[in-house]
């Protein structure tokens, strides 16, 4: 092959829009997970009881996936705007109470 006809391949890959989408919806689920990692492991360090430490374990994976699903929403449907504006009344009406243990 020559080397044109793959510079020719590679910039039709490039303004692929679907392939650009993908791309970025790949970056963008490995920086959440990354996130959601750090976030679970400085919970963990944090909570003293397994129960409450297992709980929020499992609330944070779940905001993660969430996160992904909405970022997967915004890129394919091309309007980011209004998915944006549901997160963010979704994380305003959402604030977990928050319960504070009585002393011993």
């Amino acid at each position: 092959m020559e080397p044109d006809s793959l510079r020719f391949n590679f910039d039709r890959v490039l303004t692929n829009p679907l392939l650009v989408k993908l791309f970025v919806l790949l970056v963008s689920i490995v920086v959440v997970m990354l996130l959601a990692r750090l976030a679970r492991r400085a919970l963990a360090s944090r909570v003293e009881s397994r129960a409450t430490r297992y709980h929020t374990r499992k609330i944070v994976t779940f905001v993660s996936y969430l996160v992904v699903i909405l970022i997967a929403a915004s890129i394919f449907s091309g309007r980011s705007s209004s998915v944006t504006v549901a997160l963010v009344l979704w994380a305003r009406g959402s604030r977990l109470p928050c319960r504070r243990s009585s002393p011993r």
